[in-house]
């Protein structure tokens, strides 16, 4: 037996340091890209919450705090069917990853 899984990738333009509209756009993009694709998988690219380039702001705790708050609510606004892959920065034992 074989399982379909129609994946979407999607490049938006992400601002650096605009979590809360760069969440809006992946809300948006994962929104579109279920209704108009029937997408079971849509993929934003490395850094998507934060935006491309924000080093700086990245070694900042209240950036990291902003960043796991939208991923919360990125979890819980997206439809439960709707498989959803976002780079975002994380922290482990004083160490950032990404």
């Amino acid at each position: 037996m074989v399982t379909v899984v129609r994946t979407v990738l999607a490049q938006l333009n992400m601002r650096v340091g605009d979590i809360d509209g760069n969440l809006q756009r992946i809300l948006d993009a994962s929104v579109q890209a279920a209704h108009d694709e029937k997408a079971d998988l849509i993929v934003f690219p490395e850094l998507s919450l934060c935006g491309y380039n924000a080093q700086d702001l990245l070694l900042r705790d209240s950036m990291q705090i902003r960043i796991e708050r939208a991923l919360k609510r990125l979890c819980t606004a997206l439809p439960h069917t709707l498989h959803t892959l976002v780079g975002y920065p994380w922290s482990e034992d004083g160490k950032r990853y990404n």
